[in-house]
């Protein structure tokens, strides 16, 4: 009698030590900034291609072509169009970002049009010329008409995420102060705002994203099967 209470005891023992030590490894992802946040969104965009068609718009690779078709463009409201524009507006929508803090385009650099967003930043007192060194979610406008996420910066290069770039939604390495570049957009971020990362809704795609269990039912699992090793464990060790 005494030697199964033991085993129970010891069995409880190595449970809770297991749960002290393996929960911190699953508890809430670190709060994230709106910059953090828009920047999550559009990474989770990458490898979405436009479609041939207004069909498959949620599927990153279903109906590939080049015709301007996109979920981005349905969300605008401008389909089929180009979207490089409308989708940085579409990851700040996502992200939960009024349209005061981070304007609505679809036109990237003409200043005689108010809408556009080189004109908006610009009235907005938020935009810098060439020579800026922008920082993560900052918007890259160039003079080609065409706008990207910075995404990171070092000494001599800027890495965005950018839409309609070879048709798609991709990252791109540019270099600091290229001659191609029109100047900075900086959406007015606060700063002071903290946001659950799994409470953005991050794409995935309809076609070949994988079903998958909740994180809930993922962590049960886990310590049931590290549960049952340590159960099977001390059957070896004590006998049944």
């Amino acid at each position: 009698m005494k030697r199964k209470q033991c085993k129970k005891m010891l069995s409880v023992v190595l449970a809770a030590l297991l749960l002290t030590a393996f929960l911190p490894l699953f508890g809430t992802a670190r709060a994230v900034s709106q910059r953090e946040a828009i920047l999550l969104v559009a990474a989770a965009e990458l490898g979405y291609h436009e479609k041939a068609s207004n069909q498959y718009l949620n599927s990153k690779t279903a109906n590939s072509g080049d015709r301007n078709y996109t979920k981005y463009g349905a969300w605008y409201g401008m389909n089929p169009a180009a979207w490089c524009a409308i989708f940085v507006c579409w990851c700040a929508h996502q992200t939960g970002l009024s349209a005061e803090a981070f304007p609505r385009f679809a036109l990237c650099v003409d200043d005689s049009y108010p809408t556009s967003g080189s004109r908006q930043f610009k009235d907005m007192g938020r935009w810098e010329g060439r020579d800026y060194v922008p920082e993560p979610g900052d918007l890259i406008f160039l003079s080609q008409g065409h706008v990207g996420l910075v995404e990171s910066v070092t000494e001599t290069e800027i890495v965005s995420i950018d839409g309609n770039w070879g048709d798609r939604v991709q990252r791109v390495t540019r270099p600091l102060g290229d001659s191609g570049i029109a100047g900075f957009g900086l959406p007015l971020y606060d700063e002071t705002v903290s946001i659950d990362p799994e409470t953005l809704p991050l794409s995935a795609d309809e076609e070949e994203a994988p079903e998958v269990s909740s994180g809930g039912e993922l962590k049960f699992d886990f310590f049931q099967r590290i549960l049952q090793w340590f159960r099977d464990l001390f059957a070896k060790l004590f006998g049944r």
